[in-house]
């Protein structure tokens, strides 16, 4: 999976529809990893294939039930966070409507801190 993991980072560069076609069917890969790299790089292309796995980084129960398949995946919180923050920071380039109940109750009583702050930065100028 890390080969293919670093390879939807890098379809994001690649213009057209060969890319996002590459991208879009990369969301629904097995590895938990490919499926979140695909996301992103879809989010920063305008494209919202990859919610679902987007929603899905954001969720913290998503790093346990990835923790009870390997225990060293995701053992720091660090990362754990950085990658929520992201999903977040994608969600919010998309500025999806049914996205913004979701931003505002991670600022509104989200725990991590970090990610607290990405959801409320994640709302300034949203109608």
């Amino acid at each position: 999976p890390g080969l293919r993991a670093v390879a939807a980072v890098a379809l994001q560069r690649i213009p057209g529809d060969a890319g996002l076609a590459a991208l879009r069917e990369a969301v629904e890969d097995p590895s938990f990893e490919v499926r979140a790299n695909a996301a992103l790089a879809l989010a920063t292309r305008g494209d919202s294939a990859g919610v679902s796995v987007l929603r899905d980084l954001i969720a913290r129960d998503t790093y346990e039930q990835e923790r009870g398949r390997d225990a060293a995946k995701f053992a720091e919180a660090r990362r754990i966070s950085e990658s929520r923050v992201a999903a977040i920071d994608a969600l919010a380039r998309l500025r999806r409507p049914e996205d913004r109940a979701t931003l505002a109750a991670l600022a509104d009583k989200e725990s991590d801190l970090a990610v607290r702050e990405a959801a409320m930065k994640a709302l300034e100028g949203w109608n």
